[in-house]
């Protein structure tokens, strides 16, 4: 049963892996945040939500002194679980003068834009400070702005949590309105509090930057200066808060850079900061090296292209060991490769290979896959570092296959995926006009399945209807498809489309286990032993996308043909060795290059890995929909193969 809590479990898990990257190195590596995540999944689980007193101490700050609050872990948990809820509920309703606390602004794109307004010739400025400005937010306020996008349970534990007393030296304190600071909530609490004088001050004929509580006024006269000071302490008046006239500056700019936000900046740039040991350092590295120094720019340098290598074992007996860096492949006593370690990326095995202990252990610390297939290109399984380890992600990856409702939305956008891009392949194709209608009408039915049965009923029909089509672009006579037949394949394209898909199927579940994902509890595909039901789902629309269009190209392109295959028992044909050969040399051209077309930068192999990825996103509760992608878009990487 469905336990009532504001936070669902992925949520928490997801807020837990975001406080443990930040504390990678300190206490917090070794804190137990599993235990973290069911402390407060029950905290959550009780209505009213039990608000317990806060750990808190003063901080002084210019002689005077300024509580601030230290939540213990579980409830620091808590807040960052609604943080993302909170920022969903309210996107869209901020202004673009506000810099603070927002994702993709800083101090920096607020003085960018405070120095762009210096150069447009608004050179009379203000810059004003709220007096008290957490002390002094009216909680009740903020408890009726909540209510009007966040259900009521949210808001009721949002407010329980910002209204928590403190406990300081023993003592416990009773705030009776404000904010304190250092509960991750209350920065975004801050902003949400002073969108009604964000919104008046768009008004006013002068620049208004906000950060926080510092603000930045220009304008082009002193009068127009002045009128939006007063329309801004005419709005803070009507939230309970005043100007702190002390730290009030007003003064025309002359050229002379000033500081804003910490930053020094003139009419032409925001000059960078730089602290007095960087600086040392950054002077002695100039004087050993002769070279001049770097300007700072916002524009990220060029990355090196990253090269992807795949190491293919196709000739059973191959012996596999590692010597002095060197992966050493030998046959007997006959040594018939040595490449460096560095220069592999992937190892896959498809014959009857061996291996060292010590080839194994430089894979795992080189974080190198290793892929087994057996038989005909049956996927054996995968080696992977690291894989599996992350008890996080693998509790919340259960309860949320465990929630028929999720599984259900989880499963129909695959099955949308996978229907989108049939209707992608046959588009060019105008004999398949009729086809991609009927693809269509089954993409609008899919709201009425009531199980996953149901799902791969509708895929089941897509991929027939789809299947007619896909033959349509076979332009060569000898590779005549009719109909999908496996285990065996019964034709050329079966054998060649069986290969594909178990090749596909592969790195998926590979590219499972390096997200910390267990391949088996599958969303569309029913559990059963020995079958990656989930890496078996994600593969869906990529069979369609890379797999096939990949056979298409090598058949039509005449890179194999009928001399390639030989016909086994029972009616099966497969590829001979110098087939497969040839066809592992296309897949890794194919897998490793982007498309020369369109918008899309991804290589296949890419689109695998944001695919696991995207499973990832939904298993922290960073997303609540299933995105598999069609397309990526990115920069060109080259690539390179390695065969053996």
């Amino acid at each position: 049963m469905e336990r009532d809590s504001p936070v669902s479990l992925q949520e928490l898990v997801g807020a837990a892996e975001r406080l443990r990257r930040r504390k990678a190195e300190g206490p917090g590596a070794r804190f137990d945040w599993l235990a973290a995540v069911e402390d407060a999944r029950d905290r959550l689980a009780v209505h009213p939500f039990p608000v317990a007193p806060v750990p808190a101490f003063t901080l002084m700050q210019n002689g005077k002194g300024r509580m601030v609050a230290s939540p213990v872990a579980s409830e620091r948990l808590i807040e960052e679980a609604l943080a993302p809820i909170l920022l969903r509920a309210f996107e869209g309703c901020w202004r673009e003068s506000v810099h603070g606390y927002r994702s993709g602004r800083s101090t920096f794109t607020a003085a960018k834009a405070a120095s762009e307004s210096l150069a447009a010739g608004r050179r009379h400025v203000a810059l004003l400070d709220v007096c008290d400005f957490y002390g002094s937010i009216n909680r009740e306020v903020l408890h009726s702005r909540l209510s009007e996008r966040l259900s009521q349970r949210v808001v009721e534990t949002v407010y329980a949590l910002m209204s928590a007393p403190l406990l300081s030296d023993g003592q416990h304190i009773d705030l009776p309105r404000g904010l304190v600071l250092g509960r991750p909530l209350s920065p975004f609490l801050a902003n949400l509090y002073m969108t009604p004088v964000d919104d008046a001050m768009m008004a006013c004929a002068a620049t208004y930057l906000r950060y926080a509580d510092d603000v930045f006024l220009a304008a082009a006269s002193v009068d127009q200066r002045n009128d939006a000071e007063q329309h801004f302490v005419t709005s803070l008046a009507g939230l309970g808060l005043s100007l702190q006239v002390v730290k009030t500056k007003r003064f025309e700019y002359d050229g002379a850079p000033f500081v804003y936000l910490g930053h020094a900046i003139d009419h032409k740039r925001v000059f960078e900061r730089v602290k007095p040991v960087r600086l040392a350092r950054i002077t002695d590295q100039h004087t050993r090296n002769a070279a001049p120094p770097c300007e700072a720019s916002d524009t990220p340098l060029p990355q090196p292209n990253k090269r992807s290598r795949t190491l293919y074992l196709t000739e059973p007996g191959v012996f596999l060991s590692i010597r002095g860096g060197l992966v050493v492949v030998r046959k007997g006593k006959d040594t018939l490769r040595e490449i460096p370690l560095h220069r592999i990326d992937r190892v896959l095995l498809l014959g009857g290979s061996s291996m060292t202990s010590g080839f194994v252990s430089a894979c795992i610390s080189a974080d190198i896959p290793v892929l087994f297939f057996v038989a005909r290109g049956k996927t054996f399984g995968s080696l992977v570092a690291g894989g599996m380890l992350n008890p996080l992600r693998l509790r919340a990856q259960y309860d949320l296959i465990g929630r028929s409702d999720r599984r259900m939305a989880l499963a129909r956008a695959i099955v949308l995926a996978k229907i989108d891009a049939m209707i992608r392949r046959l588009i060019n194709v105008d004999e398949a006009a009729a086809i991609r209608q009927r693809l269509n009408d089954l993409r609008r039915r899919l709201d009425v399945a009531v199980s996953p049965a149901s799902f791969r009923g509708f895929e089941g029909s897509a991929t027939r209807d789809y299947y007619e089509g896909f033959a349509m672009r076979i332009k060569e006579s000898a590779f005549r498809f009719t109909q999908r037949t496996r285990r065996p394949p019964k034709d050329r394209i079966n054998s060649l489309l069986s290969f594909s898909y178990s090749l596909l199927f592969g790195e998926m579940q590979t590219a499972l286990l390096r997200e910390g994902l267990d391949p088996y509890p599958g969303l569309l595909h029913d559990l059963r032993p020995k079958h990656p039901a989930l890496a078996s789902d994600l593969v869906e629309p990529y069979r369609v996308l890379i797999a096939d269009s990949f056979v298409l190209s090598l058949v039509n392109t005449r890179q194999i043909g009928e001399a390639d295959f030989e016909h086994h028992s029972r009616g099966a044909v497969y590829m001979t060795a110098v087939g497969r050969r040839t066809f592992l040399e296309a897949y890794e051209a194919y897998m490793s290059r982007p498309p020369s077309r369109g918008k899309s930068w991804a290589t296949p192999r890419r689109l695998l890995e944001t695919a696991a990825r995207a499973m990832l996103d939904v298993v922290l509760g960073e997303q609540a929909d299933l995105h598999l992608p069609l397309q990526v878009e990115e920069d060109p990487q080259s690539f390179e193969s390695t065969h053996t």
